[in-house]
C-alpha cells in the first residue's frame, strides 16, 4: 500500500497565486513551473527578445508609416523608448501607435496592441508608453496583466571595452528581431546632461533600432540605442576623399568621401531614464484587474472526445491515436460575470494559439457545471501531453493535463484512502508534466471524503502528481515528486 505523505503544491494549485503566470510574446498566458511558483530565472537572449517590442506609427487607415523599437520595463505594459520614435513629424505622420510582439524570433513580430504616450523628455530623447488596447477592433477585453520584462542594469558601472549587445528591429535587419554586438568605445559628455550623456559603441545600430535594448554581458539593459552619432564635435565615421569626384583635378575635401573606417554609434545610458520612469510610477496608478482567485473553485474536471448540449459525450483517461477532437469540462463557482478569462491549450509545454481563447469576458454566471473548451485537428492530435490553463484576470486558476499516445495505455483503479483524522474536500491528480501543475479538484462540488472514507479514480499508467486538502483549503502534505501508477493501488492520504 502506498502512502500519500507529501504533495508538490499547496492550496495555490487550486486557488492560483498572485504571480502564478506570465504572458508570452503573443499575449498568451504561460503556465508557470510550480516548483518556482512562476518565478523567472536569468533572462536568456530569447526571453529578452520577447521584451523588445516593435513600435509602429499607424495612419488613419492602420497602415505602417514608420517604425522603431522599445523595451518592456514593467509587467503591466510600460514601454521605454526614444521620444523621436513616438513624435509625429513630416517623415512619420502617424495618428496611432501600434505595438508588435515577437512570438517566434525566426518570424516577424505580430502587431496585436496599441499604446499611448505617458511622458516624454525631448532633451534626453526618451519617452514612456503604456500598452492600452488591441489593434483588433473585436477585442474589447482589458489587455493581459503580465508582459515579459527586461531587467534594468546600472549604466554607471559600464567601462571602456565592455562587451555590448543590441536588440531591436533595424530596417537593414529585415522584419525579424535582430541582435548585433560590439563593445563600449568610450563616453560622450553634454553640458546640459552630464559627463556620461552617451555611451559610444562600435556595435551596429541603424534606423529602426532606436528605442531598443543595449545589453551588458550579463543580460541587463544598460542603455537605449540613440539616433544621434557618438560625438557632437567630430565625424562619427571615418570618411575620406579617395578620387576626384567633382572634376577639378584635385582629390581634396571638395570631393565625395568614401567610408574607410568604423562607425561609432551613441547609446543613451539607462540611468538617465530613472527619473522619467520614477515619475510615471509615482503619478500613474497602473490599472490592475482585481484578484478573485481566492474565491474561485473549479472541480470535477473531465476530458472527452466531444460535446453535445454542453455535456461530454464520453470520458477519456488518455488521448488515443488519431483523435481529432479533445474537450475539457469542469464545474465552477465564485466567478463574477465581467471577469477577463483566458483558456490556453498547450502541447508539450508550448501554447497553441489556434486552440486558445484569449482576452474574453466571462458571462457564464457565478457558478455552474460543464464549462468546456475544445481543441480540434482534422489530421488528428499529435502524441504528447496536452494541458489546458484557465486564467482569470491574468491569474492561473487551474491547469489540467492529459497524455496523448499512439499506444493504448493500461488504466487502473487507484483508491485514495483518507486517514488524516478529518474530512477532505479536495483531491487533485494530474499527469506529471514539466510545469508540475496538479490540476482541478477531482471531487464533485460539495463532495467530501470523511475520515476513513475513500474515493477511487481510473488513471492511466505513468507518473502522476497529486494534492489533497481539507475543507479549509489547507494541504495535508507537501513536496511529493510524483506517484507511479502501474497497477491497482491504494494511497493513504495523511498517513
Amino acid at each position: 500500500m502506498g502512502t500519500l505523505a507529501a504533495v508538490v503544491l499547496g492550496y495555490a494549485a487550486i486557488a492560483g497565486s498572485s504571480d502564478g503566470s506570465t504572458i508570452d510574446s503573443g499575449g498568451l498566458p504561460v503556465l508557470p513551473d510550480a516548483e518556482t511558483d512562476g518565478a523567472q530565472g536569468g533572462s536568456s537572449l530569447s526571453e529578452l527578445a520577447q521584451a523588445t517590442v516593435q513600435i509602429i506609427g499607424l495612419d488613419d487607415n492602420m497602415r505602417d508609416v514608420c517604425t522603431g523599437s522599445g523595451i518592456l520595463v514593467n509587467a503591466s505594459g510600460i514601454i521605454l523608448t526614444n521620444a523621436h520614435v513616438v513624435t509625429e513629424s513630416e517623415t512619420c505622420p502617424f495618428s496611432r501607435i501600434g505595438v508588435a510582439l515577437t512570438q517566434d524570433e525566426s518570424r516577424p513580430p505580430v502587431m496585436i496592441h496599441t499604446a499611448e504616450v505617458l511622458r516624454t523628455d525631448m532633451k534626453l530623447d526618451l519617452a514612456v508608453l503604456r500598452i492600452d488596447g488591441w489593434t483588433n477592433p473585436s477585442k474589447t477585453a482589458p489587455v493581459p496583466r503580465e508582459f515579459p520584462v527586461a531587467p534594468l542594469g546600472d549604466s554607471d558601472t559600464v567601462g571602456l571595452g565592455d562587451r555590448l549587445r543590441i536588440l531591436g528591429y533595424p530596417a537593414i535587419g529585415g522584419e525579424t528581431i535582430t541582435s548585433t554586438s560590439g563593445e563600449v568605445s568610450g563616453f560622450t559628455s553634454q553640458d546640459d546632461i552630464g559627463v556620461r550623456a552617451l555611451i559610444k559603441t562600435d556595435a551596429s545600430i541603424s534606423a529602426g533600432n532606436s528605442g531598443g535594448m543595449a545589453l551588458s554581458a550579463n543580460g541587463k539593459v544598460i542603455g537605449i540605442p540613440f539616433k544621434a552619432r557618438a560625438t557632437e564635435t567630430g565625424p562619427a565615421v571615418d570618411c575620406r576623399a579617395m578620387q576626384d569626384t567633382n572634376g577639378d583635378g584635385l582629390v581634396d575635401d571638395g570631393d565625395n568621401c568614401v567610408t574607410v573606417g568604423g562607425f561609432l554609434n551613441g547609446i543613451r545610458p539607462i540611468n538617465l531614464a530613472s527619473t522619467l520612469l520614477a515619475e510615471v510610477t509615482s503619478e500613474l496608478e497602473v490599472a490592475r484587474l482585481p484578484s478573485i482567485i481566492d474565491d474561485v473553485s473549479f472541480a470535477n474536471p473531465r476530458f472527452s472526445s466531444g460535446q453535445q448540449s454542453d455535456a461530454p459525450i464520453d470520458r477519456l483517461t488518455f488521448v488515443p491515436a488519431g483523435l481529432k477532437k479533445l474537450c475539457l469540462f469542469a464545474d465552477w463557482s465564485g466567478i463574477p460575470n465581467g471577469t477577463q478569462w483566458d483558456g490556453v491549450w498547450y502541447h508539450d509545454g508550448e501554447a497553441i494559439p489556434a486552440f486558445s481563447t484569449v482576452g474574453d469576458v466571462w458571462d457564464f454566471g457565478e457558478s455552474g457545471g460543464n464549462f468546456w473548451m475544445c481543441a480540434s485537428d482534422p489530421n488528428g492530435l499529435e502524441d504528447g501531453t496536452y494541458e489546458v490553463g484557465v486564467f482569470l484576470n491574468g491569474e492561473l486558476a487551474f491547469a489540467e493535463a492529459i497524455k496523448a499516445t499512439g499506444d493504448n495505455l493500461e488504466t487502473y483503479p487507484v483508491t485514495w484512502l483518507n486517514v488524516s483524522g478529518g474530512d477532505l474536500c479536495g483531491l487533485a491528480v494530474n499527469p506529471l508534466t514539466e510545469h508540475r501543475q496538479v490540476g482541478a479538484n477531482e471531487l464533485v462540488t460539495g463532495e467530501r471524503i470523511p475520515d476513513g472514507g475513500q474515493v477511487t479514480l481510473s488513471l492511466p499508467e505513468g507518473t502522476v502528481i497529486a494534492e489533497a486538502y481539507d475543507c479549509n483549503g489547507q494541504p495535508i502534505a507537501d513536496a511529493l515528486e510524483g506517484l507511479e501508477i502501474s497497477e491497482p493501488i491504494t494511497f493513504e492520504i495523511g498517513g
